[in-house]
């Protein structure tokens, strides 16, 4: 999804008057798909939904799933062909073989969802992060990592333990970026894995953090597991320097 969208032709397309043809996005050229070939299942990913207002440019597509009516696309008489050598009928039923699945984050960059929307569908929370099994599957995948991955995996284990009772925590693209910095460094730096996970820690995870009172013990959990690593150390000193000032903490004020 793009953030500028604030209507559906990002999905379903428009007709545009100088090439008299009908434009095809992806997701309509899915359901075309789905169409004319029904019994095979088709499946559709929108990434990031809420990076723009759901409710603005995904409304057509929802009305027609609850009201089973077509979805309407041109106003045209007859079917139009499409930039993608197809034809374009005005109205087109949304297939029962088209899947449709997307995915949300909920930061401060992201837009909420409406009940509107949730309503029509079914939310899967995948916030729960397996590190243990994600980096046993790491090191599978590539042996030469072994080493790499005994260096951090006990802090960002011990670390993520500290922050999901906090809803925070370590996500699978950072664990696997830690791993990989260890092994870069190994090969490349001679630097000691203490001090490469302490910068790690810094750079990747504290870096992240802000809160109020509440994240008190966040702060004092996190003191305890990076105990022997003096940057984390300090970097946590500060930001409890900071809350004990202002009330509040953010690392990256």
């Amino acid at each position: 999804m793009r953030p500028e969208w604030t209507d559906p032709t990002g999905l379903t397309g428009y007709y545009d008057v100088l090439s008299n043809r009908y434009m095809v996005p992806t997701f309509l050229e899915a359901v075309l798909l789905a169409t004319a070939h029904r019994r095979s299942p088709v499946f559709v990913v929108l990434d990031e939904m809420n990076l723009a207002r759901v409710e603005y440019y995904f409304s057509d597509v929802l009305s027609a799933i609850e009201t089973e009516e077509a979805l309407q696309l041109h106003a045209h008489g007859v079917p139009l062909e499409g930039s993608n050598g197809t034809t374009v009928p005005a109205a087109l039923p949304l297939p029962p073989n088209l899947y449709i699945a997307g995915t949300i984050n909920i930061d401060e960059t992201t837009n909420p969802v409406s009940d509107k929307v949730l309503d029509r569908a079914v939310v899967i929370d995948m916030s729960a992060v397996d590190l243990p099994g994600f980096l046993a599957g790491l090191e599978a995948r590539e042996p030469a990592l072994k080493d790499a991955r005994a260096a951090c995996e006990n802090h960002l284990v011990a670390v993520q333990g500290i922050m999901i009772a906090h809803g925070l925590g370590i996500g699978y693209r950072v664990a696997e970026e830690a791993v990989r910095y260890h092994a870069f460094s190994a090969a490349h730096l001679a630097a000691g894995a203490a001090g490469v996970t302490d910068d790690l820690m810094v750079q990747k995870v504290l870096v992240k953090l802000r809160g109020g009172e509440r994240q008190r013990p966040l702060l004092t959990g996190l003191s305890k597991v990076l105990d022997g690593l003096p940057r984390s150390q300090d970097f946590i000193a500060k930001l409890t320097a900071d809350l004990d000032e202002f009330g509040s903490f953010q690392a990256s004020r």
